[in-house]
């Protein structure tokens, strides 16, 4: 079946997920933003293509990927408090310049 078939497909094959940001350990505060980009192998394969990787691929460098910002504070003592930290999709163009270009690109 298909679900055989891709469970024997290693996971770094199917998936590419990239985080730049920080964490403070002392404050239990988190600020990252994340990328999640499923068919990791078919974006590396059209990326390669000189031309039509750039026109596929687009400006954040990738066929499809998802980018997450999560802020706040994280830990037990803060879960369903306004402070407990939360996960939000952002567009690429919504990121800060500096994460753009740590989240794109294989």
């Amino acid at each position: 079946t298909l679900d055989k078939l891709t469970a024997a497909v290693p996971i770094r094959l199917k998936y590419d997920v990239r985080a730049a940001g920080m964490f403070d350990f002392v404050d239990h505060r988190i600020d990252c933003y994340v990328r999640a980009r499923p068919f990791a192998l078919a974006s590396r394969l059209v990326e390669n293509i000189p031309l039509a990787g750039k026109v596929l691929a687009g400006k954040d460098e990738s066929l499809y990927a998802a980018y997450y910002h999560y802020a706040g504070r994280t830990g037990h003592a803060f879960h369903g408090t306004p402070e407990a930290a939360r996960l939000h999709k952002v567009a690429f163009k919504d990121l800060p310049p500096a994460v753009q270009r740590a989240l794109a690109g294989g």
